[in-house]
């Protein structure tokens, strides 16, 4: 889907920077509502995701390419604008880097795959999803589709984008740039990836979801009551009490717990716990094995 340089034209490319370079302003923002500190890695993760999934393309007829792209998976966890960030990022790299994508087609390849796609994916999802348990298959089954409709509809605008080229910009009969019109770019497109990168890309997204389900299902609420309550946007951590803490029951029970067994929830102990008017002096504690001396050691 990357269009490289030269089957737009200048105007075309850099036009699509009116409707693109806003959105990346707008998403920007938005995204410092949802990330801080402790998820910007989850974006960068999923960014580089995205760029994997996209290196690995085949080549279709009318000058451009088809692959999976992982917008809507990106979307559905992040967030439609954070899946903006992402996509874009990776779509940037590739082209300045690895000549995957034009320089110049960087506006238009990012609208098309990270502005359509990631939101057309998610809204289908939110569709389909309804307001089924995070938990539930029909959840999955609706991040694949939201995936397939997303990426198809991002075809067919690559589609349209180079057959409008012959149409606005040609010469005594000869196309200036992308010499394909409508009835042969569209068709490409849409075949391309109706019967082949969005099944990948479905694939992906509802396998990608069905996994967070099972392992990670705080990744499908929002991140930002999960990962930065109070003041984890300052980069501190909450220390844990050991009130909260699992091996403290432990401790306590195990027969031999020795100083960790100290009863510090009752009254009268001086534990982390105690009150302020609680602060009594602390157990003794007690050797719970005999002492065993060896004959000609220290006392």
């Amino acid at each position: 889907m990357h269009i490289p340089d030269g089957y737009l034209s200048p105007i075309v490319s850099i036009g699509m920077g009116v409707a693109t370079v806003p959105t990346w302003g707008l998403a920007t923002q938005r995204v410092k509502k949802v990330l801080n500190s402790r998820t910007i890695p989850l974006l960068a993760i999923f960014a580089a995701l995205s760029f994997t999934i996209m290196m690995f393309n085949i080549p279709v007829p009318g000058g451009t390419t088809a692959h999976g792209v992982g917008g809507t998976l990106i979307a559905i966890v992040l967030g439609p604008w954070a899946a903006v960030i992402a996509v874009s990022t990776a779509l940037i790299i590739q082209a300045l880097f690895f000549g995957d994508g034009g320089v110049l087609a960087i506006f238009a390849n990012c609208l098309n795959m990270g502005i359509i796609l990631p939101f057309t994916g998610y809204a289908a999802y939110r569709v389909i999803a309804g307001r089924s348990p995070i938990l539930s298959s029909r959840r999955a089954w609706a991040a694949g589709i939201g995936a397939y409709i997303g990426i198809t509809i991002a075809a067919l605008a690559v589609g349209i984008e180079l057959g409008a080229q012959p149409v606005l910009f040609s010469e005594n009969g000869r196309a200036l740039y992308s010499p394909y019109g409508f009835s042969e770019a569209i068709p490409a497109m849409l075949a391309a990836h109706a019967f082949g990168a969005s099944i990948v890309e479905a694939l992906i997204t509802g396998l990608g979801i069905a996994y967070i389900q099972k392992r990670h299902p705080e990744y499908l609420t929002s991140l930002k009551g999960i990962f930065a309550p109070e003041t984890a946007a300052e980069g501190t951590q909450h220390q844990l009490r050991l009130r909260h803490c699992p091996f403290r029951e432990v401790a306590q029970n195990h027969p031999g717990g020795g100083v960790l067994a100290a009863p510090w929830p009752h009254a009268g102990s001086a534990g982390p716990d105690a009150g302020a008017g609680d602060r009594g002096t602390a157990p003794a504690f007690r050797r719970t094995e005999p002492v065993h001396r060896v004959p000609g050691g220290p006392s």
